[in-house]
Parts: C-alpha cells; structure tokens; sequence
C-alpha cells in the first residue's frame, strides 16, 4: 500500500541537539504531503532541512505553541483566541530571537 501523501510528524525530542541524529530519514520514504516537526527552538531542525531540501511543504512546532496557548488563555479569561494568537506568536517569535 503507497503511503504517498502522507504527513510525517515528528513528535520525539530526536533532533533538538545539533548531534542528535534524524529521527527518520524522509528520502527513503514514499513523498510525503508535508512534515511538521513539533520542535520549535531550534527553528529549523536537521528534519526540517531535509525536507526543504527534497521540496516538502514544511512547519516547525511554533504555531501549535501558540495556538495551544492561546486556547488556553481563552478557556480561562474568555479572551478570544483569534484575538491573542498574534500577540502571543510575536511574542514567541522575539524570545526565540526573530525564529
């Protein structure tokens, strides 16, 4: 069965050092649609460069930060998420120096 379309996500602590190897090599793989890495710091991970390199649609784990955050914060306050989310990303994005 041709898993072509797949998503592959990775969702270890594989690839947060800079010697740590890939947590799975995406050339030996049927294309995949995209891969998310849910690693957000460092922005681009090891697997996240390869699959740039092979043309893959790709996204680290920010964006799921914040909108898990967001959510969060509307849960609690009733703030609407749609409303934080900016705020909140930006924010992220200048911790993490501009990632």
């Amino acid at each position: 069965m041709a898993t072509e379309g797949a998503l592959v996500i990775n969702a270890t602590s594989a690839d947060l050092r800079p010697d740590d190897p890939l947590p799975i090599d995406l050339a030996t793989l049927p294309k995949p649609a995209a891969v998310f890495d849910m690693i957000y710091n460092p922005p681009q991970t090891a697997l996240l460069r390869a699959a740039a390199t092979l043309g893959l649609p790709h996204a680290n784990g920010l964006a799921m930060l914040v909108h898990q955050g967001a959510k969060s914060l509307e849960i609690w306050s009733g703030a609407p998420a749609a409303q934080t989310a900016p705020t909140m990303l930006a924010a992220a994005r200048a911790a993490l120096g501009g990632a």
